[in-house]
Formats: structure tokens, C-alpha cells, sequence
């Protein structure tokens, strides 16, 4: 059962008065204070105790090569590749030839909180990838490494490939499949999903943690496999672009190729707030995965509304405003944390979890007879 929200989704603009918003305002703002204070003082005692063994030309070293260099190559990859020019342009033409929303246009407000948060990704994807990647392949080998099938490396190149495709779209969707069904992957996941003007950079808005989540899931089994084939590396480069291509505002379900990959369409319907498209289409790159499991829906002329319902505090972007699009993504993904607080909470002082079927599922179901 999917753990989203209440039977309408409204602005939080509806239901909070400008002082409550103002307020709200301020304790981002604190809370990013907070977090420079950190970042100072630990600089500072960086710099204090460097006769111990670490100054500050170290500090700076490992900056360079955990943060700046990692940082660098990301928006490197990201923007100077034809990847990105082919499926940008793509999606742009697409979306003024073929909108799923007219009134939704190019440009919209939506469009440039999305494109924000294409460089809010850059640098938490790469400090994931360097820092906890890192670390969690370096855990596997240390503990884990018996658990490797060093066979796997002398299998026949075409086995290799076709194991290597297969096997890292189904973990895409398994990791997908479990953002929706375990209640704090999906209070992260959330970000994601309350996009209501899909655009072709809604695939760059997601929690920090969820990245850990994906790559903990992908990369585990992959370690087992000891995969690292061309093929692979060229599918998850291909479905990174085809991923941004589908997300945009395009009405196009690709005719016959429906069956085989994940469509505008089809992935709008998994976006959709109607309580019929719930648990659809967990599919990255192929349907196979839905169709054998039963989640792929098969209404291929719809196009619902897209977003979260029941989650009417959620701070959704309204204003094409400066300090808006730095400290949205921000708050966006503090939101969840508090989820999972009031959780927390909810069994520390109540002896109990918070009731998650009565507060998150919709109410628009109709009543078990």
C-alpha cells in the first residue's frame, strides 16, 4: 500500500497565514545558519590542532579531492556531454510541439525551481559517489568480499552484458518499488514526486539520502557480480538522459515502444495523484519488470495531474523569486526529516508509530465492505 497523502492536494499558500510562512521562513534560515556555524567551527578546529597531524594544507588537499574535484567532474559530465544537449533539446521541441499541459509553457516557475536543483544534485550526487560509495565499497571488500562471484568476471562478453543490462534496470526498479512501500523512503522520495509541472529537470529533484538509498541497493549486487562492463556504464548513462527526457511535460506514449520502455505517459501516470495510478509503473528504462510483477498500467491515453496528496504543509514552489529558488530545495528536503520526527515521536510519547493508513492513504477509497 502506498503511503501517500489525504484526497486533495492544496498549496500550502491555502493554509497558512503569511506570519505562520514567515516564521517557517526564519527557522530554514536558522537552520542554515546552523549548519554554517558548523561547517566553521569545524574548520577551526581543523586549524587549532593541526600540530596533531593535520593542517591545514591537508584540510585543503582533502577538499580538493573529496568535494571541488568530484563537484567538478559532475557538472562536467552533466553539462558538456551530448547526452545532456541532445536530451534537453529533445525534450524542449517535444514539449512545444507536444504538451501534455499547453498552459504549462517552457519557462514556467516550475521549470526554474527544477533547473536549481540540477545544481543542487551536482554537488550531492558527487559528494554521495566520492564519500559514500567510497566508503561502502571499501566495507564490502574489508567484510563482504567472500560473498563475491569472482566466476562471474570470466563469463562469455555477451552473457556479461545482457546479465549486466538486465540486472541493473531490475534493481533500479526494485530500489524504486521500495521508495513507495517503506514509509521514510517514501517521506524522501516525496521530493521527487511533488513536482506538479513535470519538466525535463524534475529528474534532478531528490533527497541527499535517497542517492545513499540507490546506491546502496544498486551497488551491493553489483559488487557480488563484480560488474563494471561498458555495456552497464553505457546504460546508466543512456537511461541518466532518457530519465530526464521522459520526466518533461510531453504527450507521447512512443506508439509500440510502449510495451518495451517507460514512456512520457506511462511515467506521468506513476507521477499521477489519482488513487487508480497508485503503485504503477516503477519501470526506468524497461516495462518488463511491471508487467511481470503486475504493476504497469496499461490506460495508455491518459495524462492525470501530477504531485503528493495529503500533504498540504509540504513547501511547494510558488514564487520565481531569488531567495525562493535557493532555499526551496532546502526546505523540500528538511520536510521529510520532520516526517520521520514526528514518527520518532509519535512511539517515544505515545508507546505507538504514527498511524500511517488512517493520516497518508487516501480517503477518496471507497470503504471496505
Amino acid at each position: 500500500m502506498l503511503f501517500r497523502g489525504g484526497p486533495h492536494h492544496m498549496d500550502q499558500s491555502q493554509h497558512v497565514s503569511p506570519d505562520v510562512a514567515e516564521s517557517e521562513l526564519h527557522e530554514e534560515y536558522r537552520v542554515l545558519l546552523a549548519c554554517f556555524v558548523v561547517a566553521a567551527s569545524s574548520f577551526l578546529v581543523v586549524w587549532l590542532f593541526q600540530p596533531f597531524g593535520y593542517g591545514v594544507h591537508d584540510f585543503v588537499q582533502w577538499g580538493k579531492e573529496r568535494v571541488y574535484w568530484p563537484v567538478h567532474g559532475q557538472f562536467r559530465n552533466l553539462l558538456f556531454t551530448w547526452g545532456f544537449v541532445i536530451a534537453l533539446s529533445a525534450a524542449l521541441i517535444f514539449e512545444r510541439w507536444l504538451p501534455t499541459n499547453p498552459r504549462q509553457g517552457l519557462f514556467c516557475t516550475s521549470f526554474w525551481h527544477d533547473f536549481v536543483w540540477f545544481f543542487y544534485e551536482g554537488v550531492l550526487q558527487a559528494l554521495v559517489l566520492t564519500v559514500y560509495v567510497g566508503a561502502f565499497t571499501a566495507l564490502y571488500h574489508r567484510y563482504f568480499d567472500f560473498l563475491t562471484i569472482r566466476s562471474a568476471a570470466e563469463w562469455p562478453l555477451m552473457i556479461r552484458l545482457i546479465v549486466g543490462v538486465l540486472a541493473a534496470d531490475f534493481l533500479f526498479w526494485v530500489q524504486h518499488w521500495l521508495n513507495h512501500k517503506v514509509p521514510w523512503l517514501w517521506y524522501l522520495h516525496m521530493v521527487h514526486h511533488s513536482q506538479k509541472n513535470m519538466t525535463f529537470f524534475t529528474d534532478f529533484r531528490y533527497h541527499v539520502l535517497e542517492y545513499v538509498v540507490r546506491n546502496t541497493v544498486v551497488a551491493f549486487p553489483f559488487l557480488i557480480l563484480s560488474f563494471e562492463t561498458p555495456a552497464v556504464i553505457g546504460l546508466a548513462f543512456f537511461v541518466k538522459w532518457y530519465g530526464r527526457f521522459y520526466h518533461g511535460n510531453i504527450r507521447s506514449n512512443f506508439g509500440p515502444l510502449r510495451y518495451v520502455l517507460v514512456t512520457p505517459q506511462s511515467h506521468r501516470v506513476h507521477h499521477s495523484i489519482e488513487a487508480k495510478h497508485t503503485d504503477k509503473n516503477f519501470g526506468s528504462l524497461f516495462t518488463f519488470w511491471d508487467y511481470l510483477f503486475g504493476t504497469q498500467y496499461k490506460g495508455w491515453d491518459e495524462y492525470p495531474d501530477t504531485g503528493i496528496i495529503g500533504e498540504p504543509d509540504f513547501p511547494h514552489e510558488n514564487k520565481l523569486r531569488l531567495s525562493s529558488l535557493i532555499s526551496k530545495p532546502i526546505q523540500q528536503m528538511i520536510y521529510p526529516l520532520k516526517l520521520m520526527a514526528r514518527d520518532v515521536k509519535s512511539k517515544l510519547y505515545r508507546g505507538q508509530p504514527a498511524d500511517l493508513k488512517r493520516d497518508l492513504l487516501p480517503v477518496t477509497q471507497p470503504p471496505e465492505l
